[in-house]
């Protein structure tokens, strides 16, 4: 994980990540994960 904005972490790469894909961001403030982007959804 690592932080990209204050107390915004991003769980994924380079760290432990499943392929090469971010998993999701993680807020200090609400102690919350919020999941990132599906890029296996297909765009319509």
């Amino acid at each position: 994980m690592y932080e990209v904005e204050d107390k915004i972490w991003l769980a994924g790469r380079p760290d432990p990540s499943f392929l090469d894909y971010d998993l999701g961001f993680f807020d200090e403030d609400v102690g919350r994960v919020e999941p990132a982007t599906n890029p296996f959804v297909p765009e319509l």
